[in-house]
């Protein structure tokens, strides 16, 4: 059964209502500048309000790890997630306690044509899991932007070694392909939102049951 993160959750209504409707994890934004970004005091009363077995993801996208260390500490998530950083990065977020998503950003045009992104492969041996996300331009998180999956399958995805996610305009109507390259998990943000950060539980409930095979938790 493919596992679902609910991402940029801003608020503790959501988060519970998310994890009322069998959300596996959650995430919470805490990188500046960011549409959906919440203070760490917010994500630290999420965590302490929501039950044991939601996992609660920090996603960051500043390249000081140091720094992304000791906020994920203060708010007390379990995962960090981090964006397009090298192995150096992923291990030093391990000595720190906590295991690591890393993003890699998939453009989205034919850059990738008989070329997998760099470190792939490496990177998918040390993460805990290898999230895949559509950039556009330089601009991703967010953004409502489709993945491709026939590029992923094709460029991407032969080069993986682990457990991988899926992220990217996905929503409760456009899933089935996402879904057939069996992923370990599917990111959503957007897909799942009446208006930027706010969540509609009718979505969330809609799109965990396509995850799911129509069962709920």
């Amino acid at each position: 059964m493919t596992r679902v993160q609910i991402c940029g959750i801003t608020s503790l209504a959501d988060a519970l209502m998310c994890e009322e409707e069998g959300a596996d994890a959650i995430g919470l934004v805490l990188a500046a500048d960011r549409a959906r970004e919440i203070p760490i005091g917010l994500a630290k009363e999420i965590r302490e309000q929501l039950g044991p077995l939601v996992h609660v993801t920090g996603i960051f996208t500043s390249s000081d790890i140091e720094r992304v260390c000791d906020d994920a500490r203060s708010a007390d998530v379990d995962m960090v997630q981090v964006y397009n950083l090298g192995i150096d990065a992923v291990e030093t977020i391990h000595d720190h306690g906590f295991k690591c998503t890393s993003v890699m950003l998939v453009p989205q045009d034919d850059s990738l044509s008989g070329c997998p992104i760099p470190n792939l492969t490496e990177m998918s041996k040390v993460s805990d899991i290898i999230s895949f996300e559509p950039s556009r331009h330089g601009v991703y998180g967010g953004r409502g932007f489709c993945i491709d999956i026939s590029m992923l399958r094709k460029h991407v995805l032969p080069f993986c070694n682990g457990r991988f996610a899926l992220a990217g305009g996905l929503a409760p109507d456009t899933l089935s392909d996402a879904l057939a390259t069996r992923p370990y998990a599917i990111h959503v943000s957007s897909g799942v939102e009446e208006e930027v950060g706010k969540k509609d539980r009718m979505l969330v409930r809609r799109f965990l049951s396509q995850c799911k095979g129509g069962t709920r938790r």
